[in-house]
């Protein structure tokens, strides 16, 4: 036999440690280096569940003001007097629009959010995080006849973290 034909049938296939190590340490430098990017999404889940916020209040605000209409846009009373009644709850309105105090109500409760009706007419709502005061949105209940209410823009993940 000669020698390659023996030296061929000898020979072991597979990494070497050394192989395996440098392996290794570059799956380590690329896991170091994109965890930070997901270890802290809480700003961004903060964010989204504002913008579900914004959207259920103007959702609810735009239903309401469909049904005042359809009910024939009956004159108001006073806030506190006027009502339509959403699903058998009453909902008070003032320019055929939600109540700063109803909102919540006709938005379908947020329950798992910071609520603040300081004002009379500004409903504010913040994530239930402490600290971090300018992660919300505002309601402004519709001021003249005629006018929608306003809502402020989502908060950005700078905001909210």
């Amino acid at each position: 036999m000669n020698k390659l034909s023996i030296k061929g049938q000898n020979a072991q296939t597979g990494f070497t440690l050394i192989e395996l190590i440098v392996v290794i340490v570059i799956l380590g430098v690329l896991a170091a280096t994109a965890l930070p990017k997901f270890a802290d999404l809480g700003a961004d889940a903060r964010v989204a569940k504002m913008q579900g916020a914004l959207g259920a209040m103007k959702s609810a605000s735009a239903t309401f003001h469909a049904q005042w209409l359809a009910a024939g846009s009956p004159a108001d009373a006073g806030a506190a007097t006027s009502t339509i009644k959403q699903e058998g709850v009453a909902i008070g309105y003032i320019n055929g629009y939600p109540t700063a105090a109803d909102m919540l109500v006709s938005a379908g409760g947020l329950a798992d959010y910071k609520t603040d009706t300081g004002t009379t007419k500004v409903l504010k709502v913040s994530s239930d995080q402490t600290g971090r005061t300018s992660c919300s949105i505002t309601y402004t209940e519709a001021s003249t006849a005629g006018a929608a209410p306003s809502f402020s823009s989502a908060p950005t993940v700078g905001n909210c973290q």
